[in-house]
């Protein structure tokens, strides 16, 4: 409810003062009783470009009993000589529990009044306090944080929300193993042919890699890199994208592949980074339908630095023994017909 009281002539003028002012922080403002109306009492003046410190400058027109309206400039006060300060001020009411009742009734009444007449556009934020400490440093600090938790979230800090939510349902960690099927929600994109090529190419043995990208604009699977049959788990790395999502297929071992879905911290372009997410069991689902390349495990990591050779052993289910060589030798199990080992860096002073 409000009271259906103006602004009087002289609050108007004091208000454009402040507003331009380079010297003056506040402006403090009460309500008359003839005629009823909000009035202008006293500036305040700004003893530091520091909004917090310039707040002790109320401590003397504050009291236990009296209500008032505190109007007070954001940020540095200084900096703003000869302008209009624009959406960047604050309209606090003050209405103390010891104040008369009538006093309350009437200043909570008219506080939507007070922004109202003196322009809304000028105050992004109100403030209602009972409190003589709500008007100090230590005061503000706390009405910032409890503001920066309510504060409604951007569109881009809505869409990674939502990216880390959707994350979060399938992986646990940096890097994380799955089996072969995934309940979770999934995209289906389509392959252009040149990745499917390369992917039947991969399933028939000719290569060992086949790194795959998504093309945002017509929502398609599209070939990135491949690397030639031969190719070790230790070099890997080298052939994942640092700095935007990939989806990689490996040939570990003669008949099995290991899919691996790489999201480095880096990559800034959300709705990408929730495409890749939301589209990544149906890559695997596509190349076995349409390709008939089956995927036998699951991996998934930051970046190519995550990448290495004892999670892709760890992704593969496979224990290494190293030998006098520094190459890990995988169990029989896994090692398949080919004979082909992950090949680690040889440790230092080993020959």
């Amino acid at each position: 409810m409000q009271s259906g009281i103006s602004a009087s002539s002289d609050l108007q003028s004091a208000f454009k003062t402040l507003l331009s002012s380079s010297s003056q922080r506040g402006l403090l403002a009460s309500i008359s009783t003839s005629p009823e109306e909000l009035t202008a009492l006293e500036s305040i003046q700004s003893t530091s470009s520091d909004f917090s410190q310039d707040l002790s400058n109320l401590a003397p027109h504050i009291k236990e009993n009296v209500a008032l309206y505190v109007i007070l400039k954001l940020g540095d006060a200084g900096a703003r000589a000869g302008g209009d300060v624009g959406g960047n001020c604050v309209a606090i009411t003050y209405v103390p529990d010891k104040a008369p009742v009538r006093q309350k009734m009437l200043f909570a009444s008219s506080r939507l009044t007070l922004v109202r007449e003196l322009g809304t556009e000028h105050f992004p934020e109100t403030l209602f306090a009972t409190l003589p400490s709500e008007l100090t440093a230590s005061g503000w600090a706390k009405h910032q944080a409890h503001t920066a938790l309510d504060a409604p979230l951007t569109r881009e800090e809505q869409d990674l929300a939502v990216l880390r939510e959707h994350e979060a349902t399938v992986s646990r960690g940096t890097t994380t193993r799955h089996g072969h099927n995934s309940g979770a929600s999934s995209v289906a994109l389509p392959l252009d042919s040149t990745a499917r090529e390369a992917l039947e190419q991969l399933a028939s043995g000719q290569n060992s890699v086949v790194v795959l990208s998504i093309d945002i604009p017509r929502e398609t699977l599209v070939l990135n890199k491949t690397a030639p049959s031969g190719t070790s788990a230790s070099e890997l790395s080298s052939l994942i994208t640092s700095d935007a999502p990939r989806y990689t297929f490996f040939s570990y071992e003669a008949g099995k592949t290991l899919f691996i879905y790489t999201c480095p911290s880096t990559s800034y372009k959300i709705k990408e980074r929730m495409l890749y997410a939301a589209s990544k069991n149906s890559v695997v689902n596509i190349t076995a339908k349409e390709v008939g390349l089956k995927v036998d495990k699951k991996m998934e990591a930051g970046g190519p630095e995550d990448v290495d050779v004892k999670a892709v052993e760890e992704a593969c289910g496979i224990s290494g023994n190293q030998g006098g060589s520094g190459t890990a030798t995988p169990t029989t199990g896994a090692m398949g017909s080919n004979g082909r080992g992950f090949a680690r860096p040889k440790r230092p002073g080993r020959g």
